[in-house]
């Protein structure tokens, strides 16, 4: 992102209202490294980086392990549904059991770099990623 700024700062005011929306495009393209498709809104300032399989809070990169990263990951492309203990257990520790304590464990951490809504817990259900419906106003 500082890259396309200073790109962005070479042009005058004048010359920037002057580039044609190809240009636009162009240098966009050229200086982003991932397509807005790719981003995922998590609110609160949260976002995912499908592209690069970040996460970020206002531009800044929140670390995540890699079972972290996977977990929030397969909820992130599963966001339409809700995601059975089972599914993740399958999906993110492949198959290896793990008690129910280290899923919830997992969970708890991601809460605690993020905040606690991120990842809702239906009970006797599963998780669901916990993202707000702009069109109906409420958290899903």
């Amino acid at each position: 992102m500082e890259d396309l700024t200073i790109l962005l700062k070479h042009y005058t005011h004048a010359e920037f209202k002057n580039l044609s929306d190809y240009e636009l495009a162009y240098i966009i393209e050229k200086n982003i490294p991932f397509k807005v498709t790719d981003i995922f809104n998590l609110n609160n300032g949260y976002y995912y980086c499908l592209a690069t399989a970040k996460l970020y809070k206002n531009d800044n990169e929140i670390l995540l392990t890699k079972l972290e990263n996977k977990l929030l990951y397969f909820l992130i492309h599963n966001s339409t549904k809700i995601v059975s203990k089972e599914e993740l257990e399958n999906n993110v520790w492949r198959n290896r059991n793990k008690s129910i304590y280290a899923m919830r464990n997992l969970i708890k951490k991601i809460r605690d770099k993020t905040y606690y809504g991120i990842i809702k817990n239906i009970s006797g259900v599963g998780y669901k990623i916990g993202t707000k419906n702009t069109e109906y106003g409420f958290y899903q």
